[in-house]
């Protein structure tokens, strides 16, 4: 006579054992969505910086990227709360005043859910002494100070996640590294 189902001791093994990989896996989860949230978001920040560049030498107008730690001044351009804090935001400067005023039109702007700036190399302050600023001409190099700067952005809940957005000072010209 065969027996169907389970015994009690059966059941508990098995949801010991699930329990005990749902431990395991979850945090090693949720790290590698913080992961890949941090490296789109540093893609973006290059991609939309070439971008910004593209946009003053085709357009012939001065194009401002304004990089602003989110944790230090949480500000959302878009007009909905209900986004997450811009960390960066890229928008057509017509009175060079290297801040965003009310009618200038925005390029892109990068959105930080979980992201702050963990050191920004960009020496021009703009935005009000709360951010620090690319600023590209339609002729000549952009204006950026040194050659070589970096931003590196990381996550908020895991500090051995960061990925570096690499500039050329003279082109303007952005890359992402990543951390080992």
């Amino acid at each position: 006579m065969s027996k169907k189902g389970f015994s009690l001791i059966e059941l508990i093994v098995v949801v010991s054992i699930i329990s005990t990989l749902a431990l395991i896996g979850i945090p090693q989860l949720n790290k590698w969505r913080a992961r890949y949230r941090v490296k789109n978001f540093s893609y973006s920040l290059a991609s939309d910086i070439s971008y910004a560049r593209t946009i003053s030498k085709k357009d012939g107008k001065r194009v401002v990227v304004a990089i602003v730690n989110s944790g230090l001044n949480p500000q959302n351009w878009t007009g909905n709360n209900s986004v997450d804090p811009v960390i960066y935001l890229i928008f057509e400067d017509f009175n060079n005043n290297q801040k965003y005023d009310s009618g200038e039109k925005i390029i892109a702007y990068g959105n930080g859910k979980g992201i702050s700036i963990i050191d920004n190399t960009i020496s021009k302050s703009c935005m009000n002494g709360t951010g620090k600023c690319i600023i590209f001409f339609p002729v000549g190099p952009p204006l950026i100070g040194e050659n070589q700067l970096t931003v590196k952005v990381g996550s908020v809940s895991y500090s051995d996640i960061e990925y570096k957005v690499v500039l050329q000072g003279i082109t303007g010209v952005a890359g992402v590294e990543t951390k080992k």
